[in-house]
């Protein structure tokens, strides 16, 4: 998904799971959340986005972090921008 609102719309749309996992059990909402900057995140449409198209916002990794978790713990003004967004959607930790 790397941040990309139409892109992630085009594959929902086509038949891709928002739901889904890879290896680490990480969803597009993780990825999209945790891994990508503000910059690509932008104003938390995708995030948002993933959420009403029924990603599970306090999903788990393998180690056992939420978005919002890994977020927190990255600490940077970006990731804290995330996590705010994370919150105003109902992210828990």
């Amino acid at each position: 998904f790397q941040g990309n609102l139409p892109l992630a719309e085009r594959l929902v749309s086509s038949g891709a799971d928002p739901t889904a996992q890879d290896h680490n059990a990480r969803t597009p909402l993780f990825l999209a959340s945790s891994l990508m900057s503000i910059a690509n995140v932008g104003d938390g449409s995708l995030i948002e986005y993933l959420v009403l198209q029924g990603a599970d916002i306090d999903a788990r990794d393998s180690s056992g972090l939420t978005a919002l978790g890994y977020a927190e713990v990255r600490g940077t003004e970006e990731y804290r921008q995330i996590a705010d967004v994370l919150r105003s959607l109902g992210a828990k930790n």
